[in-house]
């Protein structure tokens, strides 16, 4: 019997701000703000614009076994796509006020590139990702 994993976290509060803090490494002022409200995000004491990610954020994102997978990575990309993500939040923008999370609380290499690499394959107009599950 094949098994696929869904993660519905997407679905909560506050995992859009946690997740894009962790896939791109910064957040504009006014998704921090979010992320403040949705108590996923702190700003760190004395240091300027450094964020931290809460306990519920880690919840709400961290990564398990299941996270790796081709299916769920191109679950995440049409995700993205039906939030309406923009491409230009996957880089970071310097002159735009914001939060930076460290290096180390943000997601693997090899899994931004997946997502992000599916996200852009959906944004292009390639349903190929649906139809075939490639």
């Amino acid at each position: 019997m094949d098994m696929f994993y869904a993660d519905v976290r997407w679905l909560e509060p506050g995992w859009r701000e946690t997740f894009r803090l962790r896939l791109a490494g910064w957040l504009p002022n006014d998704w921090v703000g979010e992320g403040i409200r949705n108590g996923v995000i702190s700003w760190r004491q004395n240091a300027g614009e450094i964020v931290d990610i809460t306990v519920r954020g880690r919840h709400l994102t961290d990564l398990s076994d299941h996270s790796f997978t081709d299916e769920t990575t191109k679950q995440l990309g049409l995700v993205l796509a039906a939030q309406d993500w923009d491409s230009a939040w996957f880089a970071s923008t310097p002159g735009i006020a914001g939060g930076w999370v460290g290096i180390s609380d943000m997601f693997p290499e090899h899994f931004r590139e997946k997502v992000v690499g599916a996200f852009a394959l959906i944004r292009s107009g390639s349903d190929e990702v649906c139809r075939s599950g490639k």
